[in-house]
Order: C-alpha cells, then structure tokens, then sequence
C-alpha cells in the first residue's frame, strides 16, 4: 500500500492514532462511512478531473479507521495576475466511525496534519459548509485559521425590487455606508 505520509499520535485515548494521508486513489483502502463529501468516490472524481489534486487523511486506532478528512487542491488559471492560484477547500469537519473517541480532539490532529501537508503548496485553506459552526473551534485557533462572514444572495430577481429584498439589518448597513458619501438612502 502506498502511503504518503504516516504520523502517529497520542490523544486522551487508550491506544495512539495513526494518521496516513493517500493522494493517489488506488492506495486507498475500503473505508466505512455514508458521507458523500469525505468518500473515495469524491477522491475519484476529483482524481480524474484536471486541474484537481485530492488528498484523503484517514485515522487509524491500531487497523481500524476512525476517521477521514478529504480535502482537494484546486489550481485556477486567470488571465491577468495572479495567473496561477491554488486553494485548498474542504467540505465539512470530516466523517467520524468511533463513537467512544473524542472528535474534536481526532479532528485537531487531523487539521493540523492537513494544514503541514497542504500549507507550502496552496495559497489559500477554505472549509466550507461546516455543519456546526463552533466544532474545532479551538483547533482551527490553533491552527492560525479565523472566520470570514460570507453575504447571503438571494437570486429571485423576479418577485420583488432587490430594495424590498433586503432585510432590515442590510438596509441600515447600507444607509450607514451611504451617509459616508453618498445621497442615496435605502427605505
């Protein structure tokens, strides 16, 4: 089996957890789990597609999986500067097997793995979609990762003016960016 990197830990578990991180597809060995965003057939696609390096980090306690963490690199290619940009995104904290171990704990070693592994060779370590906001909130500190507050768009430009879209909490950031400069108010 071809393994690219293996790393064993100790957390406040009985046995040490053995990190392996597969890049390549046909390493990979039968995994349990139902989570389409962490499985080998994700691994797959993003294989086959150009442009798109997986890497899928697997947890073991002695030969049992207790964990993955599937995250890919994804290589844009602009016109003007910056041509080339890679960014790491991950959907969701991972797919978690053992109920008996601490999974925030297993998802801080399985970070700080993904964040050596990936850091030299991407710009940018996006996750996306969490599923709770506040799980591995302490390890994602540790890490050096901080929070973006993303807008939320609404696209039905059909049923009403976007001004009578907006909430109230836009219309008063927006009346406040407006009377730094602006004549316009939003009502």
């Amino acid at each position: 089996m071809w393994i690219d990197k293996q790393k064993t830990i100790n957390l406040q578990l009985e046995m040490p957890v053995r990190l392996s991180t597969y890049r390549k597809g046909n390493a990979i060995p039968p995994l349990p789990g139902t989570n389409i965003f962490h499985s080998t057939e994700l691994f797959h696609v993003f294989e086959m597609t150009r442009g798109y390096e997986p890497l899928l980090i697997v947890a073991y306690i002695g030969n049992r999986p207790v964990g993955k963490l599937l995250a890919v690199i994804r290589k844009s290619m602009r016109l003007f500067p910056p041509a080339i940009i890679k960014r790491c995104e991950i959907y969701g904290t991972g797919e978690y097997f053992d109920e008996e171990q601490n999974k925030e704990d297993l998802f801080g070693e399985m970070l700080e793995h993904l964040t050596n592994e990936v850091l030299c060779k991407s710009f940018l370590i996006e996750f996306r979609n969490l599923e709770n906001p506040l799980f591995g909130y302490k390890a994602f500190r540790k890490n050096n990762y901080f929070a973006i507050n993303w807008l939320r768009v609404r696209n039905s430009l059909h049923s009403k003016v976007p001004y009578e879209r907006l909430s109230m909490s836009r219309k008063r950031q927006i009346n406040k960016a407006l009377r730094n400069g602006q004549h316009q108010v939003c009502r």
